[in-house]
């Protein structure tokens, strides 16, 4: 068994001309720190486990440019989430939790982790890459059947969609150059 085969990687989601204007829109952004669940399911900041810079993306806000950039990402991940369930149709969830834009800048990164836990039950992560001008910075899983690490090659508006359960340990490899660019999504 391996967990590949439940990691949906489609390409060719968004037109490189929308992705140039969304980077544009991003480096007018103030981000602040990722944060993360410590052992006790506190959020906290720990640059040492997660160093990356966070922009929530919301519909639910007065800025019009904010609330496009939520609905297209939105729409992307429902367009996706129908292509898995064509393949596994007891797959569900039922309702998004978070969008939010991602900057990881030189050495920004992200060890090893799970999506769910108790005090945040997803179900489906997601991931929309947008730029691929950087070095390093690859979401990678752990296959703990395959014994072996999955890495996902970066290419401007992949979607990758997988369960956010404890099957999935994944990363992002620290950014060697440059500045990477995704969108999340987490739904429920």
């Amino acid at each position: 068994m391996s967990i590949q085969k439940y990691i949906q990687v489609t390409d060719e989601n968004i037109p490189p001309k929308v992705i140039g204007q969304f980077i544009k829109y991003a480096n007018t952004l103030s981000f602040r720190e990722g944060e993360i669940l410590s052992e006790n399911s506190e959020v906290q900041t720990n640059k040492s486990v997660r160093d990356v810079g966070v922009f929530p993306l919301s519909k639910y806000t007065k800025e019009l440019t904010l609330t496009h950039w939520n609905n297209l990402m939105e729409y992307i991940f429902k367009k996706n989430f129908k292509e898995y369930v064509k393949v596994y149709p007891e797959a569900s969830y039922r309702t998004l939790t978070e969008i939010s834009l991602l900057k990881y800048q030189d050495k920004g990164f992200y060890k090893y982790h799970v999506d769910h836990d108790a005090k945040i039950p997803r179900t489906f992560s997601c991931v929309i890459l947008l730029n691929n001008d950087y070095k390093g910075g690859e979401l990678c899983f752990w296959d703990t059947f395959a014994k072996e690490e999955i890495k996902i090659s970066t290419s401007p508006g992949r979607v990758i969609l997988w369960p956010s359960n404890f099957i999935f340990p994944h990363k992002i490899n620290p950014v060697i150059e440059g500045t990477r660019y995704s969108v999340v999504l987490w739904a429920l």
